[in-house]
């Protein structure tokens, strides 16, 4: 790997946590919301329902992270929890 191959990384992991923390604060002054939360909330708006699994995958965090924050805008009344009909080990989330 070359020095500018290097350099371009660096920055680009420079720009995302940056990106990251201007959403964060966003997030937070706009919506009263978390990161985890908000992205709950545009996976879901964008995906429609979706499985747990799915949620944490799309939005590249842990499952037990993203239980976390669903069990906190179920709370809220923001997310609704309800077994999949098709299979019942399996729990669909929407808005």
């Amino acid at each position: 790997m070359g020095e500018e191959t290097e350099f371009l990384g660096a920055r680009m992991m420079t720009l995302a946590n940056l990106m990251r923390r201007i959403t964060t604060l966003r997030f937070r002054r706009d919506y009263d919301l978390s990161l985890v939360d908000g992205w709950i909330i545009s996976r879901l708006g964008s995906g429609g329902p979706m499985s747990l699994d799915a949620l944490a995958h799309r939005s590249g965090l842990a499952k037990s992270q993203m239980s976390r924050g669903v069990t906190n805008m179920v709370a809220r009344h923001l997310v609704d929890r309800r077994r999949n009909r098709q299979n019942p080990s399996e729990v669909v989330l929407t808005l």
